[in-house]
């Protein structure tokens, strides 16, 4: 459950960075203001959702690989003298 709420966190934050990278564009360019203050709280959801996502990912990655070391053949056989 932990890699899909990772996945889930980095279609948030490449959503908020579409709406970073539109909204505020077309604002400077008809001149309204709300749309360029979106600016500021997109990027920082979308680092929020970004860390939140490399938080989950890097878990996972870790958890996959202790688990596969635990399972490992290696790991069953005796030490050499």
């Amino acid at each position: 459950m932990i890699p899909e709420l990772g996945h889930f966190a980095l279609i948030v934050a490449l959503g908020l960075a579409l709406v970073q990278a539109t909204l505020p564009l077309i604002g400077a360019a008809r001149g309204i203001p709300a749309f360029m203050a979106v600016a500021r709280p997109a990027a920082q959801g979308q680092f929020v959702f970004v860390a939140i996502a490399f938080g989950c990912l890097a878990w996972a990655f870790t958890e996959s690989v202790r688990l596969g070391q635990d399972r490992s053949c290696r790991a069953n056989e005796p030490a050499l003298p």
